[in-house]
C-alpha cells in the first residue's frame, strides 16, 4: 500500500508492485517492478463480524518512459495466500456502539439508588418513576441508533497485499516478440 487505508469513506487506493512480473515461460518481463496498481473500494461493504474487505484493482501504470496504462478487468486484491479480500486491523467501535447505553444505564441505577435512600421519604410514592422511564427510553433510542455502526478497517502504508487478475492481460499491442 502506498498510503494509509481507512475503510470509512469509499475511494481510491494505490499499491506499488515490488517485483518484476514475467510471462508464463519466464522469458519476457511483462510488468516491471515499480508499476503502480490503482484500485477502488466502496464504503459500507465491511459488515459486523467480517474480517476481510473486497478491493477492486482497476489499472496498472508502469514507471517506464512512455508510461503504459494497462486496464485491469475483474481483478482484485487478495491476502498473502491468495484468499479473497484483504485483512487489516479492524475497529468494531464497541465503545461508540454500547458506551452511551451503558452510561445511561449507570445513571439510571444511581438515580434509583439515591431515591431509595432518601431519609424521611414517603415509601409509597416513587418520585423517580418518570425520570427512570425517560432514561430507559433514551437508552433504547441510543442503542438502536448506534448498534449498527459498521466496523472500520485500517491498512498501513507499506502493508503487503497480493493482486489477482480475473482475465488474461493482452500485451500484444505493447510487446512485439520475434523468434530467435
Amino acid at each position: 500500500m502506498m498510503q494509509r487505508f481507512v475503510s470509512d469513506v469509499g475511494g481510491r487506493f494505490n499499491c506499488l508492485i515490488s517485483e518484476d512480473i514475467y510471462s508464463a515461460s519466464n522469458a519476457v518481463r511483462l510488468i516491471p517492478a515499480g508499476t503502480e496498481a490503482r484500485g477502488l473500494y466502496r464504503t459500507g461493504t465491511l459488515k459486523n463480524g467480517q474480517g476481510r474487505l473486497f478491493l477492486a484493482i482497476t489499472e496498472l501504470r508502469t514507471p517506464e518512459p512512455g508510461r503504459l496504462v494497462i486496464p485491469m478487468v475483474d481483478s482484485q486484491a487478495v491476502g498473502a495466500l491468495g484468499e479473497n479480500g484483504v485483512a487489516g486491523w479492524i475497529d468494531n467501535h464497541w465503545l461508540e456502539r454500547i458506551g452511551n447505553t451503558l452510561l445511561l444505564g449507570t445513571v439510571q441505577d444511581f438515580a434509583a439508588a439515591a431515591s431509595g435512600s432518601s431519609p424521611g421519604k414517603d415509601r409509597n410514592t416513587d418520585y423517580t418513576e418518570n425520570t427512570r422511564a425517560a432514561t430507559a427510553e433514551m437508552a433504547k433510542t441510543l442503542l438502536e441508533n448506534s448498534i449498527n455502526i459498521p466496523p472500520t478497517m485500517y491498512l498501513n502504508q507499506g502493508d503487503v497485499i497480493g493482486l489477482v487478475t480475473g482475465a488474461d492481460i493482452d500485451f500484444s499491442d505493447v510487446y512485439r516478440l520475434r523468434m530467435r
